[in-house]
């Protein structure tokens, strides 16, 4: 502020010296006005106050005298707000009347006792912005003496902290929320206890409704509601789309956030504050990928202004309760799913357990008669098969039995003390006469333990027989080696064998049910894939383990461990395991049924080690195999090694975990190791925690990938960047282990039934692949056809052409057009494969960027765009692949072409953003973008709501990005809307020193006539192409098959370069080429293909290259004058 001070006659008024707002005001101040009098006359007290005050940039004033006249600098005026300027010279009680009640006592004890008060984050509801505000202040009175020694005014420091009291408040309540919502199973639960949570939180919220839509979205049901009564007016059950006269208006599925203002004739409820709220937000939530399924509606804080971080506030609760009833539906599903798998096993159980009964008596009717037969001597031979049978079905039966009594928990173990390498020993030599009829060694390494161990003997009897029976039937040559030894407290034995191993894919299925290893060879290709399943059990019974380790070709070693310890000795009245279907004492607990068994594959033994192949798995015992995952590693990184260790114990009991000291070890590592989900501290060095949550969800092999935060930092703004950084969960320090380990099971659960979902869409993807790439080799003909037509009829100077050369130029174009299509279709293929690969060279970034602007200019013409062009620093380089920077500016620069009207303005500027990075800007005056629409604008075969009238497959757009991505770029598009124009910005990496510039002249080889050979199934492309190139002075002939070339070649065919088609109908072009390599054909041979698939292109080059060079059709003639020169060059004629 500027003005003249009047006269003070002795300089009083440099006090108020300086050039800042308020001593500008107060040099201009009429102070005989007030009851301080002229500054002149003021005591220097006073006025040293004053100096301290202007010179400080903290909020500061002075109260002097009885009437509290206020004086303060620059930095007190927001808190003033609309109270400023009038507030200087002003009785502080006229001020701040509103709160004069909380303030003035303080400042009496202040003036009358000379004590000086604190306060810390008191609560002051002011009037200063024309409503009712929630306020929070730090501030210190302290006396004021005058010359006298005697309190005269008082001086003030205040901090006001508002925006963090609230916002600890806001994460307060969001935290509670978080948790509240992490322990519902259902979404109705999960919508019910964020309402809970809620309900503490009314000064930010001080009500909360929660409807979702019904599949049609025509009616909201009310899920739950907060600080107003479900069915009342204010929160009626149900809401009917688009209906007039309700409580509460329904967003559309296309509507964004809502504020509903005037609601203070609503009656609504009056908490924590004494006015009701007196406005709303209607927030739909829901997945981003698809129509919002349910909407919130929010009570605003009616002391609080709705700025910026209100919002985000907003944003982050409904985002939360959205995703946490998201998470619980999920939940809910994935529980029935596993409840009807649950209820099937139950039922199998318990089939399999009425079966083995129903089996075992007509079993028992049939052993009998069979072993009494067989006692009374020779004669009855021909009844062993049926016995050998009946034993094996019975052992079957007992198995299923077995397990369905396992499974079901259905009986108990007798444990009693037992000499386990006598035990051992005994069954190990049962099996030593049916080893040696197999060719193989059998080796004992059992030591005598001084005690005997606690076992049940007839479990520790079928776990050594099956793994016994197990190593004959899989080790077709070598040895067996059983072991058996004390380690400590344990019980450790050790079947190993040299037999056809285990693939490593199916170790970790090996142990479950009805899982059988898919065409391993073996002694026999018959089992129900439940005994090693069995082995598991039995030792889990005994409070121990089987595990293994193979290797294919060399064998296999499978370990039980059981605790050394004494156990109950069980239930006596129990059922056992196994009972006798003979009558016998524990009939197949014994050895019998699992030597009968052997003797079977023991009669086929040369048959079995001649290598039969092995029966493929039935489909549900390969969807068994396929459906085990192993245990999630989880990657976490924090800079901390104390945090580090204590998250590692903590987790390492239910996961594998590999941990990183900072965010680009930790982004190394995702990409090295592919975990199932990364944790990560927030403030770490070199890469945070919000910086690696981003670099994943840029890499598409991470993308998916599920990121859980951990921060100290407490504050809103910390969580809502969480979120915005696209990490899946956040959670603050302090936690609880309990907390984490719901939420790492949540994150690991949704992101199972996320990859679900994923594969069904990549096998729609794979359909589409495959159609891009047939459609591109059907459409690549003809188009040849046409371009070598357009081409002959360019170079013809008659005059009938010259008169219609202009539509010639326009076919021309046209077919430019296509095979620009064409390429853009093909590559968008090329990328859902993965197979694209960038061919990155140094290069001038104008030159590349001006080559594409010229492949435009006839584009340019016909609509007569004005066109700016600023190529910015011509020594600007950067390592990019040439070919695809060019395709880039081409699709950009024909998008703003093509939704330009004629005559409208496009401009394309290049210019580096940092010494790593340039970037390219393409803008147009042309119909603009919907924000709707440029959420999606990227996405393959997406097209804009208004371009119907434009023709085009909305796929350039969807490259464009793609491209930048590989390149490790990123390109963003802007619109102001409809008919406002739209510009789209590529930023790439890549920035290099200026290339020296290449002062070789460039040279155009003389190419002399050759003799070449054409072989193309399609007629019109062929013959079209052998026009072209006798118009060049070539010599020519044509093969319509691969069999007619060979002939030409061995019936003396001399020809200096050979195009050859790859996808010929009756032997392959790829033949074809080995054939003439091995009949010492030594000319240039160039493949020529309609398919771009790198697949293809890769069956010609292996196993040794058979081609000088691949064209993708249409070939481009100038690539094959530079072959036709290099063929001059190498095979010149004779």
């Amino acid at each position: 502020m500027s003005g003249s001070a009047p006269s003070d006659g002795g300089g009083t008024l440099a006090s108020f010296r300086g050039d800042s707002e308020m001593a500008a005001r107060m040099r201009a101040h009429r102070w005989e006005t007030t009851p301080l009098g002229p500054p002149d006359r003021w005591p220097q007290s006073l006025l040293t106050s004053v100096q301290l005050i202007l010179a400080s940039r903290h909020p500061m004033f002075v109260w002097w005298g009885r009437q509290r006249i206020n004086l303060y600098n620059d930095d007190y005026i927001p808190i003033l707000g609309t109270r400023h300027p009038s507030a200087l010279g002003a009785p502080a009680a006229e001020i701040w009347s509103e709160i004069w009640n909380e303030v003035g006592p303080l400042a009496d004890q202040v003036l009358e006792r000379g004590t000086a008060t604190w306060n810390r984050d008191l609560l002051l509801t002011l009037q200063r912005h024309g409503y009712l505000e929630e306020t929070y202040f730090t501030f210190s009175y302290s006396p004021i003496l005058d010359e006298g020694g005697e309190v005269a005014g008082l001086f003030c420091a205040c901090t006001e902290e508002t925006e963090r009291v609230i916002g600890v408040r806001r994460m307060a309540l969001l935290q509670r929320l978080s948790e509240a919502a992490s322990v519902a199973s259902k979404a109705d639960e999960a919508f019910e206890e964020c309402a809970r949570a809620l309900s503490a939180g009314e000064a930010d919220v001080p009500f909360a409704l929660f409807y979702q839509w019904n599949p049609d979205q025509t009616e909201a049901r009310l899920m739950a509601a907060a600080g107003v009564t479900p069915g009342s007016d204010h929160a009626p059950h149900v809401l009917t789309a688009g209906a007039a006269g309700q409580a509460w208006p329904t967003p559309s599925p296309e509507d964004g956030p809502r504020l509903l203002e005037g609601l203070d004739d609503r009656g609504l409820p009056a908490e924590p504050w004494p006015e009701p709220a007196r406005s709303a937000k209607v927030m739909p939530f829901g997945r981003p990928d698809a129509a919002p399924n349910g909407f919130a509606i929010l009570g605003l804080n009616p002391r609080c202004v709705i700025d910026a971080s209100y919002r985000h506030f907003c944003r982050t609760l409904v985002r939360i309760v959205g995703n946490s009833a998201a998470q619980a539906h999920a939940f809910e599903m994935q529980e029935r799913r596993l409840e009807a798998l649950a209820e099937l096993d139950r039922a199998k159980t318990t089939f399999f357990s009425n079966i083995s009964h129903e089996f075992r008596t007509p079993l028992t009717l049939i052993l009998g008669p069979l072993e009494d037969l067989l006692a009374e001597g020779p004669g009855h031979e021909r009844l062993l098969p049926v016995y050998r049978n009946a034993q094996r079905l019975l052992r079957m039966v007992n198995t299923l039995l077995d397990f369905a009594r396992l499974s079901a928990g259905g009986h108990q173990a007798r444990f009693e003390a037992v000499d386990a390498s006598e035990l051992t020993r005994g069954l190990v030599g049962h099996f030593e006469g049916a080893m040696q009829r197999a060719g193989l060694e059998l080796h004992c390494e059992i030591e005598a333990p001084d005690e005997k161990a606690w076992l049940d003997a007839a479990m520790w009897e079928k776990i050594v027989l099956n793994l016994l029976s197990n190593a004959l039937k899989f080790t077709l040559e070598g040895r067996v080696t059983v072991r058996l030894r004390r380690d400590g407290e344990t019980l450790v034995l050790e079947v190993e064998d040299t037999g056809v191993g285990i693939p490593e894919d199916e170790i970790p299925h090996l142990f479950r049910r009805f899982h059988r290893v898919r065409s391993q060879q073996a002694r026999s290709f018959e089992g129900t894939g439940i005994g090693l399943a069995l082995v598991r059990e039995l030792a889990a019974v005994h409070g121990g383990e089987v595990a293994v380790t193979s290797r294919v070709g060399q064998g296999s070693r499978f370990t039980v461990t059981i605790p050394w310890e004494e156990r109950s000795g069980g239930d006596p009245e129990s059922e056992p395991v196994s009972e006798s279907a003979t009558g016998k004492d524990r009939g197949d607990v014994g050895h019998l049924p699992y030597l009968i068994e052997a003797a079977t594959w023991l009669e086929d033994t040369n048959a079995t080690a001649e290598g039969v192949a092995a029966e493929p798995p039935h489909e549900d015992e390969a969807a068994a195999s396929e459906a085990g995952e192993d245990v999630p590693l989880i990657l976490w990184a924090d800079d901390n090694p104390d945090m580090r260790r204590y998250v590692v114990d903590l987790l390492q009991p239910h996961y594998r975990v590999v941990t990183a000291r900072d965010g680009e070890a930790a982004l190394r590592l995702a990409g090295e190791l592919g975990p199932s989900l990364v944790l990560a501290d927030v403030m770490m060095p070199r890469l945070d925690g919000f910086g690696l949550a981003r670099a994943m969800r840029r890499d598409p092999a991470l993308a998916t990938t599920p990121v859980i935060l951990l921060s100290a930092r407490a504050g809103e703004e910390s969580r809502t960047e969480g979120f915005e950084s696209l990490a899946d969960d956040y959670l603050a320090k302090p936690f609880s282990s309990h907390e984490l380990l719901v939420r790492i099971r949540t994150q690991l659960h949704t992101a199972k039934l996320r990859r679900r979902a994923e594969l069904d869409l990549r096998e729609a993807a794979g359909r589409t692949r495959s159609f891009l790439a047939v459609l591109g080799h059907e459409l690549r003909n003809p188009i040849s056809g046409l371009a070598n037509s357009i081409e002959i009829l360019r170079r013809d100077g008659s005059r009938e052409i010259e008169e219609v050369r202009p539509l010639i130029d326009g076919m021309g174009r046209q077919i430019v057009y296509l095979r620009r299509i064409l390429a853009d279709l093909l590559d968008a293929s090329r990328f859902q494969q993965g197979t694209i690969r960038l061919q990155k060279r140094e290069i001038l970034v104008a030159e590349s960027v001006a080559d594409a602007v010229a492949a435009c200019q006839d584009a340019l013409r016909c609509k007569q765009i004005r066109f700016e062009l600023d190529l910015g620093d011509p020594e600007l380089a950067a390592s990019v692949d040439p070919v695809r920077l060019e395709q880039i500016v081409v699709n950009l620069l024909s998008n703003a072409i093509k939704y330009s009207d004629a005559g409208g303005r496009v401009s394309l500027a290049v210019h580096p953003t940092s010494a790593e990075e340039f970037e390219i800007t393409v803008e147009d005056e042309g119909c603009g973008i919907e924000s709707d629409d440029l959420m999606r604008i990227f996405d393959l075969f997406s097209r804009v709501r208004r371009d119907d009238d434009v023709e085009g497959l909305g796929v350039g757009l969807a490259l464009v990005r793609d491209l930048a991505h590989l390149h490790g770029g990123e390109v963003e598009a802007f619109s102001d809307g409809l008919g406002q124009g739209s510009r789209f910005v590529v930023r790439l990496p890549g920035r290099i020193p200026a290339l020296e510039a290449d002062t070789a002249e460039e040279q155009t080889a003389a190419v002399e006539s050759l003799y070449m050979l054409i072989v193309e199934d399609n007629a019109d492309v062929a013959a079209t192409l052998a026009e072209l190139l006798e118009l060049e002075g070539h010599r020519v002939a044509v093969a319509g098959n691969g069999f007619e070339a060979l002939e030409r070649l061995r019936d003396g065919g001399r020809f200096q370069v050979v195009l050859l088609d790859i996808d010929l109908p009756d032997l392959s072009g790829v033949e074809v080429a080995r054939r003439m390599r091995a009949d010492g054909y030594r000319g240039i041979l160039a493949a020529t293909t309609g398919f771009s698939n790198d697949e293809v292109l890769q069956r010609a080059a292996e196993p040794s290259p058979l081609f000088d060079q691949h064209f993708v059709k249409p070939i481009d003639m100038a690539e094959l004058r530079g072959l036709l020169a290099t063929a001059s060059a190498q095979h010149p004629n004779p």
